[in-house]
């Protein structure tokens, strides 16, 4: 035999071992996900789940669901891509173990349409339905019965294991929200926006300044140069000024602020890139983090819950005074001119003062319907203190 003879069989060896490899690693994830299936049997029933904590095993199991399928699926990828090195002796296991995974897969499809249609029969939807029994007066029964349940140290232990994973994943989501976006803006900003927009503003093109606000500005503060310079010079000589001296001085602060506002531009535009990247990151994080979000909007109603009536109708009014209050147009003024000179652009006074005279109105406007649709039916006893306290 040859030696490529021989490296071929070898090669051969590793491939088939490297196939059955992958297609038990497919199996072991189509084992965890019929389990999860069997869990999800177990509890869908369970009188001792309250919605929120059904919803949050859910999430939990979902997430654990998705992982399984993708190893199974990176899994099986990788058996197609060298299936035709297969031999006549290891065939038979192939196809058995296929017939397996397809078996599995198709009773997961099949449960997950029963498990849908039950949801939707028992009213599992995303507004719980409202009986004329009070759904926390419901909760805190269910509670007791858990708590006085001499089987509830497994499903307490559960539970305490739901919530430290939904806490940790929504604290996870929050850090990724925060620091990706800032990350990425910071990379690009100095590798590749300011290195490409310093080199075309000083050489492929002839403009110093963005717009005519930029301009004006700059000729203040020349105009300002100017005025400190002749007063500079008149307390340093007590007899006549040169000319030339106050010529030349006006010329080096000239080309400082021509230097500084070139600066200036350069920085506008790329600070105008970098918050666009900023924006398009976190947009694109919460497209596909669905998951991941209903699992943090989860954790905001269990923390919601926890407050009191009082706080609640606290924060409402906090919240209100600061968008639509007494003061609140002045605080909107200064928010949006500072949010224009920011962009480069002039405050104009017609803008913030439309601005200011309709947007509070429209908030205002919304959170009464807000108050009169939801609150009212929800929790009419935080509609009486807020109105209590706003009056």
């Amino acid at each position: 035999m040859s030696k490529v003879q021989t490296g071929l069989s070898v090669l051969r060896g590793w491939v088939i071992r490297f196939l059955d490899q992958e297609l038990e690693i497919a199996c072991t994830a189509v084992r965890q996900i019929q389990e999860i299936e069997r869990v999800y049997i177990r509890y869908q029933d369970a009188p001792h789940l309250t919605y929120d904590q059904f919803q949050t095993l859910r999430l939990y199991l979902d997430t654990i669901r998705e992982q399984a399928l993708d190893e199974m699926e990176q899994s099986l990828l990788h058996f197609e891509r060298f299936f035709w090195f297969r031999t006549e002796q290891k065939q038979l296991t192939f196809q058995n173990k296929l017939w397996f995974i397809e078996g599995i897969v198709w009773e997961m499809n099949q449960s997950t349409e029963i498990l849908q249609q039950q949801l939707k029969i028992n009213g599992l939807t995303a507004d719980e339905p409202i009986g004329l029994i009070p759904r926390s007066i419901a909760r805190t029964f269910s509670r007791l019965q858990t708590e006085l349940d001499p089987d509830a140290e497994p499903l307490l232990m559960q539970e305490f294991k739901l919530i430290r994973y939904q806490a940790i994943a929504s604290f996870q989501f929050l850090g990724h929200l925060l620091f990706f976006p800032w990350v990425s803006q910071q990379i690009l900003k100095i590798f590749f926006f300011k290195p490409i927009l310093s080199h075309w503003w000083n050489t492929g093109q002839r403009e110093l300044f963005l717009n005519s606000f930029q301009e004006q500005k700059a000729l203040e503060e020349l105009q300002k140069l100017e005025d400190t310079a002749w007063l500079d010079l008149l307390m340093t000589y007590s007899s006549e000024v040169p000319l030339s001296l106050f010529i030349n001085t006006i010329h080096e602060r000239a080309l400082q602020l021509v230097a500084s506002t070139n600066d200036y531009s350069i920085q506008a535009l790329v600070q105008l890139c970098t918050d666009g990247i900023f924006v398009c990151t976190l947009l694109l994080l919460l497209a596909f983090s669905q998951r991941k979000l209903s699992l943090a909007q989860v954790r905001a109603v269990k923390v919601r819950s926890y407050l009191t009536d009082t706080m609640k109708a606290f924060l409402i009014l906090l919240f209100t005074d600061l968008l639509i209050g007494f003061h609140s147009p002045h605080g909107w003024e200064i928010l949006i001119e500072s949010f224009m000179t920011y962009l480069g652009f002039a405050p104009n006074q017609y803008v913030v003062s439309l601005f200011v005279s309709t947007f509070p109105v429209i908030v205002d406007t919304v959170f009464k319907y807000w108050i009169f649709r939801h609150l009212n039916r929800v929790s009419p006893s935080i509609v009486v203190t807020y109105h209590t306290m706003s009056e």
